[in-house]
């Protein structure tokens, strides 16, 4: 198992999270990464770079993370890619809510 901690924008923790082996060449110490929480999708930074090996599973645990670990999914390029569609779809949410409710269908 590969792990890395990940800090999100306006949180003060750090979460840790499972990083899949084709992943683990490519995820770097304050790097962006998208990453699949229990809430969704979300952004966040690197703290640590990919930590391996037998013990990772116990230094989750002991940082408080729930088992199964969620995953980084992607990285860089990619997830600034899917910030701006979050953006986007953030400012298509709110036209939505401010329009009227007596829609034809």
């Amino acid at each position: 198992m590969n792990i890395v901690f990940v800090k999100h924008e306006g949180c003060c923790n750090d979460f840790v999270f499972r990083v899949p082996d084709e992943l683990v060449p490519h995820i770097d110490k304050n790097q962006t990464v998208l990453v699949n929480t229990m809430h969704g999708l979300a952004l966040g930074i690197t703290q640590t770079n990919v930590i391996c090996g037998p013990g990772v599973q116990d230094i989750a645990i002991k940082t408080g993370a729930y088992l199964p670990l969620k995953s980084v999914v992607g990285f860089d390029c990619l997830v600034l890619k899917l910030k701006h569609l979050n953006q986007i779809r953030n400012v298509f949410d709110s036209v939505m809510e401010d329009s009227n409710d007596e829609l034809p269908f």
